[in-house]
């Protein structure tokens, strides 16, 4: 930071300054190494550089929410399901290999945030199929679809990588056809 702002001439920082600095970290060190305005404006101003104050948080807001952006673009491919509405099986199989086909790409790039925002994801629906299927207000059908899902979500969150299969020997099961057979 210090090494290019210094070979900038030290002059006050606004945002074409910041942005040239993390061009550099990222340059120098990769994209981990990326670095928020106001951090880098931070440092810059421990070393006495002159802030233009509202150039830097205008920059740094632009930046964070660019950043919020390009996170949820990551999820974009996942299925729209009702919001807090019990899943059906086919929707939650189809909400799963959604969530296994994300978890490859991430870890293809090595992008371990977005794996874990994934499991959460996961993790929430699987806690809201249990919710559903402990409610006493829900029909027996109905509760015992969600502990289904539910379990699906756990095999899912604890194996990624065998669910696939696991869930054709599942749904192959005499004990999985005699208790869905009729399309819930």
């Amino acid at each position: 930071m210090l090494q290019t702002w210094q070979g900038l001439g030290q002059p006050a920082v606004e945002k074409r300054e910041l942005h040239q600095i993390q061009q550099a970290l990222v340059a120098t060190f990769g994209p981990a190494a990326l670095e928020s305005p106001a951090a880098i404006a931070r440092v810059l101003a421990g070393e006495g550089a002159q802030l233009r104050h509202p150039e830097v948080i205008e920059f740094d807001a632009e930046w964070r929410e660019a950043q919020i952006n390009r996170e949820e673009e990551k999820f974009a491919a996942l299925p729209k399901t009702a919001a807090r509405e019990p899943l059906t099986l086919s929707q939650a199989e189809a909400l799963i290999r959604s969530f296994e086909a994300l978890r490859r790409q991430f870890e293809e790039a090595e992008d371990r945030p977005a794996i874990s925002r994934l499991t959460e994801q996961a993790i929430e629906a699987r806690d809201f199929a249990q919710s559903a299927a402990r409610n006493p207000e829900n029909g027996k059908d109905l509760r015992a679809l969600q502990k289904e899902i539910c379990e699906w979500f756990r095999i899912w969150i604890q194996t990624p990588n065998l669910f696939a299969d696991w869930i054709e020997l599942r749904k192959s099961s005499p004990n999985f056809r005699k208790s869905f057979s009729e399309p819930k």
